[in-house]
């Protein structure tokens, strides 16, 4: 199966209306598919990896879709979650960011250089899924 390669909409499990996901119910499933690294965007277009204190720059950061979230209660809240693997000790993790009014400079930065496919895309979808990790699962 092939890595989800589009935002939020494009992949199987991602049609879903973003305020329809809460962010926990996200990240807990990023972490059922062995995303369980810590990252955080940093001015410059700069990673950090809390695995192994790593700082890079996004473009070395292999990446799948960006999943953005709104809340339910303020649309203004407005968030991304990027899985992605360090490039340093190859851990699998999430960046979580704001977009829109709430974004940081680093924030902004990160989701321009991820988004803009100047990273190089990973498949860091777990084996034998259907779905993009982190996608939530269809009652069926």
């Amino acid at each position: 199966m092939s890595p989800p390669t589009g935002t939020q909409g494009s992949s199987p499990g991602y049609g879903r209306d973003p305020m329809d996901t809460p962010l926990l119910a996200v990240l807990r499933r990023y972490e059922q598919d062995g995303y369980t690294g810590q990252f955080d965007a940093r001015e410059g277009a700069i990673v950090h990896c809390f695995s192994c204190g790593s700082d890079g720059p996004a473009t070395t950061c292999r990446h799948g879709a960006v999943r953005r979230l709104e809340g339910a209660s303020d649309p203004a809240d407005m968030l991304a979650v990027i899985p992605v693997r360090c490039p340093e000790c190859d851990v699998l993790g999430v960046v979580v960011a704001n977009y829109g009014p709430e974004a940081t400079v680093a924030d902004a930065e990160v989701l321009t250089a991820l988004e803009r496919g100047e990273s190089r895309p990973a498949p860091v979808v777990t084996p034998g899924t259907d779905s993009g990790p982190g996608a939530a699962k269809e009652d069926g």
